[in-house]
């Protein structure tokens, strides 16, 4: 198997689910090519059975253990990482979904013959028990990107592979609780860094977490990121106000319906 001048960067915490890990690992384990590195950030304790499939994959994937004793969240998590990487090209990974065989191959080919392209990302198809479902698409036009970016994330996350010095130019990741990455593209497009998305699904996307997306809790999160991006001045007051508006606006119909449910089962 050929090895590729590149780190995996991977952080994870006690609530991760060990089944899931095992195949995240496993799916690495089958790639097409090897990264130099694997960094596995272990984010505060974790338990038994986590630790269990972490030392069956250490030797396998040669697994280097960052580990912090207590938790510091992803953003502070990657940043521990970022900073004790060895490659420039760092390529992410989450603890639960699942690669295609030719992910690493694709993105590290690309960058290679790209080189004034910071961020590359790809499409990813969700799933969930087993069975696959939809092909999300993410554009690939720079400028558009740029644009979108001011009103919505155009790239999804664990499908990234990145230039460790352009993200630390920038200050690494922002210290965000959620949307994180978000707010590192909004940081590396202000300063003029390319970013741009594989026409084609490299990922398999664990769908059990986008539920969490339509909540309250959640949309305040992403107020966060908005006015992170309006104190950077990545975007304008006007642009500021309409994000934040839009955001709520597009919730409305769901939290029409949580509410008529919880009456309907209030009154079983």
């Amino acid at each position: 198997m050929k090895n590729i001048n590149a780190t995996v960067l991977m952080s994870v915490w006690n609530g991760d689910e060990p089944s899931y890990l095992k195949e995240a690992f496993e799916s690495i384990a089958k790639q097409s090519v090897k990264a130099k590195e694997f960094l596995l950030i272990q984010d505060g304790e974790i338990n038994k059975d986590l630790l269990n499939v972490i030392k069956i994959y250490q030797e396998i994937l040669s697994l280097k253990i960052i580990k912090s004793d207590k938790n510091l969240g992803l953003a502070k998590a990657l940043n521990l990482g970022l900073n004790q990487a060895q490659y420039e090209l760092i390529i992410r990974m989450d603890s639960d979904d699942i690669c295609h065989e030719k992910r690493f191959e694709k993105l590290f080919e690309f960058m290679s013959k790209n080189q004034d392209v910071s961020v590359c990302g790809s499409w990813v198809t969700f799933f969930k028990n087993k069975r696959k479902g939809a092909v999300y698409k993410k554009i690939s036009n720079p400028k558009s990107i740029h644009r979108v970016c001011r009103y919505r994330n155009p790239v999804a996350h664990p499908t990234v592979i990145y230039r460790k010095s352009h993200i630390s130019k920038v200050g690494n990741y922002p210290d965000l609780n959620k949307c994180q990455d978000w707010g590192l593209w909004s940081l590396l497009l202000k300063e003029g860094y390319k970013i741009t998305n594989l026409q084609e699904s490299l990922l398999d996307y664990r769908a059990s977490g986008l539920h969490d997306r339509r909540l309250i809790s959640y949309y305040l999160e992403e107020l966060k990121v908005i006015r992170f991006q309006y104190e950077i001045k990545f975007i304008n007051f006007f642009e500021y106000i309409f994000s934040s508006s839009f955001r709520i606006l597009f919730r409305i119909p769901y939290l029409i319906l949580h509410f008529l449910e919880g009456i309907i089962y209030r009154h079983k």
